[in-house]
């Protein structure tokens, strides 16, 4: 899957001498292809992240077409936890699955989010942080989304992600705890 660079990202160094994307918190992002999770049911979306600057309802990623309709993974909501969000109704028919805290910064995390049926998992460096059993809309059910981002949220006033990202990986099907820490000591 290839994607576009725009505003203030890049490349630089990663985590083990790799490659990352480097996000300013102002106006860098990655935009990736439409469509990029119209076929997605049950799902599993993993990447290593590294947070320089705490904000409140900044986005590791987004998918979606507009705000109302989206998938996005928030690092620090207005209740100070790390949140998977979907609907397909605006921010009021969210269904979310919370960890007890905010993401941390100034480190590498590794963060993965699990759907199989209506059981979603939220994973923070391979163990289970938080997890839900009514998450009824799956990715697939946003139709053919055109905004597609990493680091950018689909509501304009919320602020640009600033820090790195590395290493997406998207799969369809819900991965296993053994399977995310296995991403995650890797």
């Amino acid at each position: 899957m290839n994607g576009t660079l725009v505003g203030g990202a890049n490349w630089g160094d990663g985590r083990n001498g790799g490659r990352a994307l480097l996000l300013d918190g102002q106006s860098g992002h990655l935009a990736l292809p439409a469509g990029v999770v119209s076929e997605l049911g049950d799902f599993s979306i993993a990447l290593w992240v590294y947070w320089n600057v705490e904000a409140t309802n900044t986005r590791v990623f987004d998918f979606g077409s507009s705000d109302i309709g989206y998938a996005a993974l928030i690092p620090r909501d207005a209740q100070g936890r790390l949140r998977f969000v979907i609907t397909g109704t605006t921010y009021f028919g969210e269904q979310s699955i919370s960890a007890g805290s905010a993401l941390p910064t100034g480190r590498w995390v590794h963060v993965a989010v699990t759907l199989s049926g209506t059981h979603g998992t939220l994973y923070v460096d391979g163990a289970a942080a938080g997890s839900s059993d009514s998450i009824v809309f799956a990715p697939f059910q946003l139709g053919s989304t055109t905004q597609n981002w990493l680091g950018r949220s689909q509501y304009g006033a919320d602020p640009f992600f600033n820090g790195r990202l590395q290493d997406l990986r998207l799969y369809a099907g819900a991965l296993t705890a053994a399977q995310v820490a296995a991403l995650a000591a890797g």
